[in-house]
């Protein structure tokens, strides 16, 4: 578990976009966020330049006014979404609009949040490092993962990962693939893999699924023990 300071430490400030057609709207978002470490702030105050600005620089948190002439918030979310910037990016509405119907749209688009006009500071300042802590520690999972890829693939054995429903996920080493072929892959069950791969009975696979899937509920796993019960084809 990380905190806040550890993830800025680890993955630098926070990128922050708002985009908001008022100047006087940018001026207090400035005014909030000129003082923090772990943020750095851009501005766009026309709506149909933001989803270039957003693409060319991918923030981790966008600030996006809902209501702006040209394209209102709810088409920037679009075309973002479409484009897969959301992918990397969280979107944070900005309205005095309280209608129920208009925050239900933006949040089954993607949007993450809203914040309410006029501006309460510290709940400004509570919601955005909520978000920003969210988006840095999908980098850090992230990281870890490919991290781990990139050692399983320079390990010449067949590893992997089930779920508790028996199903393979990654990460898998590329050995696993080459050891058990191309059909090896995440959705399949591993109950299918022991069918396909070895000629165990019903009863050895039963056995064996149930020895893995236990160890879910287990605080300590031992191993060795889990092998011991394991038949030996």
């Amino acid at each position: 578990k990380f905190s806040f300071e550890q993830l800025i430490e680890n993955h630098g400030s926070a990128t922050v976009l708002a985009v908001d057609d008022n100047q006087k709207n940018i001026q207090v978002i400035g005014q909030l966020l000129k003082k923090l470490s772990w943020c750095s702030l851009s501005v766009c105050l026309e709506s149909d330049k933001a989803i270039k600005l957003a693409s060319k620089l991918r923030p981790d948190i966008i600030l996006l006014d809902l209501h702006m002439p040209q394209l209102s918030g709810i088409d920037i979310l679009k075309k973002l979404k479409k484009m897969e910037i959301l992918e990397g990016s969280t979107v944070i509405f900005l309205s005095a609009d309280r209608e129920v119907e208009n925050r239900l749209e933006g949040l089954s688009l993607g949007c993450a949040d809203y914040l309410q006009k006029p501006f309460n500071s510290e709940e400004f300042i509570i919601k955005l490092k909520y978000h920003i802590k969210m988006r840095l520690y999908e980098k850090e999972i992230l990281n870890t993962l490919k991290n781990t890829n990139n050692l399983l693939d320079n390990i010449n054995q067949a590893i992997f990962s089930i779920n508790k429903s028996g199903e393979i996920i990654n990460p898998i080493s590329k050995h696993s693939n080459e050891i058990f072929g191309s059909s090896f892959e995440p959705g399949n069950n591993i109950r299918d893999f022991f069918e396909d791969k070895f000629q165990f009975s019903k009863s050895e696979i039963k056995s064996i699924v149930d020895e893995l899937l236990n160890s879910f509920e287990q605080t300590k796993v031992h191993w060795a023990e889990i092998i011991s019960k394991l038949p030996t084809k």
